[in-house]
């Protein structure tokens, strides 16, 4: 084991020590406007549903990434900004996009007598078995970060203020309610002016994006939690939406009901629990989720991949989170001491050193240097197998 995975261990364990509830680490507070969330630290996050790239040539891909890479160069010049990149594969997905559009079909032939059921049924497994949910979408973040010091700290006592004022009229919200106010106003400007950089540099790449809602993004994340305890209607309770009053329950303060719920209890109907020390299940879901924090030695296309994972008839679902956020060197200054210390003991060691010295020489001569993680997911339902630890060895075969 290298000592950089030696060290990695060593802070998941620290992290199992000081794990809390799956919703405590939710930073979404609440909706900002009908585009944007909010963060519990003021931070505001806009979406973009990505479509018609997955048929890209891999020269047409490259040349849009060339085209991203440079249009968005002054999202991630300096701290305060960070882009990611979610793209998801579930058949399971396509099975419930297929039945909904079937569904007024076997409505209209019920009303007009046709026994047209079973041959409508047979139409949709034969869709389901070819067909699979695939999206991209891609979500700006803006943080405190990009103001400066001064205009900071004047945004955090605007907002103490602000929240003052609404809690003397109304009360503040308790624990387990969103705080409409959350967002910092002083952010607003530059999130939108980023938002609108991120929607033209789509555009000049030739890709078909449109605005996420902040309902549907919430309602996006919930399905991908667990899908079966999501009804089919089911919608986030957000600003705008009428109150849910209700009498409060026993020993709870009265006119709690005049807040909305926070997002993490909304977001996580049942709470996660961990399998095996490598697995989450949440609900009646299994994941196998692993973060990478460096690119591999040789990147390939992603095409690669897809077409790897469908060899042999697997449909396994997926799920890759790409991040870049700004200053490269942020989280390496300990790892690249250690490196140039310990060069001696590894070739490994040796070659990180080395390229963090070219990237300083990059951004002395002027580049952006970003930093970048993967998060990877795959996961399978509890209940289509006999227990859970038979589900358990199933998906570290499947994420194998």
């Amino acid at each position: 084991m290298s000592l950089f995975a030696a060290f990695n261990r060593a802070a998941f364990g620290l992290f199992q020590l000081l794990k809390g509830p799956a919703g405590s680490f939710c930073r979404w507070e609440t909706a900002d406007d009908p585009l944007t969330l909010a963060t519990d630290d003021g931070s505001l996050l806009s979406a973009f549903a990505v479509e018609g790239t997955l048929a890209r040539a891999d020269d047409e891909a490259a040349s849009a990434a060339a085209v991203l890479a440079e249009k968005t160069r002054t999202l991630l010049d300096r701290p305060g900004r960070f882009v990611s990149a979610a793209f998801a594969y579930d058949p399971a997905g396509a099975a419930r996009e297929i039945a909904r559009s079937f569904r007024p079909m076997h409505v209209t032939a019920q009303e007009c007598s046709l026994a047209l059921g079973g041959v409508l049924s047979d139409w949709e497994r034969s869709l389901v078995e070819r067909c699979g949910a695939e999206s991209l979408i891609m979500t700006l973040w803006t943080t405190q970060a990009l103001l400066p010091d001064l205009e900071r700290r004047r945004a955090g006592q605007a907002a103490r203020r602000a929240a003052a004022e609404l809690g003397a009229t109304f009360g503040r919200p308790p624990a387990g309610r969103q705080r409409e106010d959350a967002g910092l106003a002083a952010l607003r400007e530059a999130h939108q002016g980023g938002r609108e950089v991120l929607a033209q540099a789509l555009a000049a790449a030739g890709l078909s994006a449109e605005p996420v809602t902040a309902r549907r993004l919430v309602r996006d994340v919930r399905l991908a939690l667990d899908a079966r305890l999501t009804p089919e209607h089911w919608r986030p309770l957000l600003p705008g939406d009428p109150r849910p009053l209700s009498l409060p329950e026993p020993g709870e303060a009265a006119g709690v009901s005049l807040f909305y719920p926070s997002l993490a209890s909304q977001l996580f109907p049942s709470e996660a629990t961990t399998v095996g020390g490598d697995l989450v299940k949440i609900g009646g879901r299994l994941h196998a989720p692993f973060v990478m924090s460096l690119p591999p030695r040789s990147p390939k296309p992603f095409s690669e991949l897809f077409a790897s994972l469908a060899r042999g008839g697997r449909r396994d679902p997926l799920r890759l989170t790409m991040n870049l956020a700004p200053d490269g060197f942020a989280g390496l200054t300990l790892k690249g001491a250690l490196a140039r210390i310990l060069s001696f003991a590894s070739p490994d060691n040796r070659r990180l050193a080395a390229s963090l010295g070219e990237l300083r020489r990059l951004a002395d001569a002027g580049t952006a240097v970003v930093g970048f993680s993967l998060a990877f997911d795959t996961w399978l339902e509890v209940d289509d197998h006999p227990d859970l630890p038979a589900a358990a060895r199933a998906l570290r075969l499947q994420a194998g």
